[in-house]
């Protein structure tokens, strides 16, 4: 159910950083009881840690959702903001429908599998027989993974959350989110796609499109920002664009370069 691999520990190690950065950014405002709002980081950060080593298709979802309900919740956390409590709302309108597109993918992929576990999931994809529900499951469970990586067309709520949000917390999103859920897809799709080279081509495609669009769109959308908060959107949405072009290669060595662009993210 859960797997600690080299890159379940290197993108722990990631996020704990991510997470002290909040917190040390966020200590500045000493006449506050910071209290909850740094729990609310804690259990964000620990759902994404789950979520980077998700082994069946149940863990990962309940570790999305975990994480997602953390975000939300710091999102709205300026009590005395409109505009915290709308982008928090939008956020959790989209999620929720996101969250839905990838838990019917997952009951699809399940319905023509009989197994919820990556490595069972990949060993019936090696077979080559795969039943059209499979091939429907894959695509709604693309569709939440884009969501939640902000990736165009499905980027509609990055930058009102990001505007929304305290400044710690968009720091936060634009680094922690887009690292949990590129881990978390990339497993994903290592068990998921068919090794034959036609079938993997055919699954791949969607993907190189929303890469695509998302570096296209997102460095044009930058160029009409004047709020720094949504220049960041922006910038992460054209961002995931980048981080997606190894998981599309399918190479072994894709995720150690995704991750090492990450670390040199964050810290930028």
């Amino acid at each position: 159910a859960l797997i600690v691999d080299r890159l379940s520990v290197v993108l722990a190690g990631f996020l704990l950083v991510a997470a002290l950065s909040v917190v040390l950014m966020s200590a500045a405002n000493r006449e506050r009881d910071m209290s909850g709002f740094v729990s609310l980081v804690l259990l964000a950060a620990v759902g994404m840690t789950v979520l980077g080593g998700a082994g069946n298709l149940m863990v990962l979802f309940v570790s999305l959702e975990v994480f997602s309900l953390g975000l939300y919740a710091l999102i709205a956390f300026q009590r005395n903001r409109v505009e915290s409590r709308e982008g928090a709302f939008k956020y959790f309108l989209l999620g929720s429908m996101a969250s839905g597109f990838l838990l019917y993918g997952f009951a699809l992929i399940y319905g023509a599998t009989g197994a919820i576990s990556f490595a069972d999931i990949a060993a019936y994809a090696a077979t080559g027989d795969i039943a059209p529900l499979y091939h429907a499951g894959f695509a709604l469970a693309l569709v939440g993974f884009a969501f939640k990586l902000a990736l165009v067309p499905f980027h509609m709520w990055a930058p009102d959350a990001y505007e929304a949000a305290p400044t710690p917390v968009t720091a936060f999103m634009a680094v922690g989110t887009k690292g949990a859920a590129l881990v978390a897809f990339v497993r994903f799709v290592w068990a998921v796609v068919p090794p034959a080279a036609d079938l993997a081509g055919k699954y791949m495609a969607p993907l190189a499109v929303l890469a695509v669009l998302s570096m296209l769109l997102g460095s044009l959308a930058t160029l009409f920002q004047t709020n720094l908060k949504r220049l960041l959107a922006y910038s992460g949405i054209t961002h995931a664009g980048y981080l997606l072009m190894p998981v599309i290669a399918l190479q072994a060595d894709g995720m150690r370069l995704s991750m090492y662009y990450l670390f040199g993210y964050m810290f930028m």
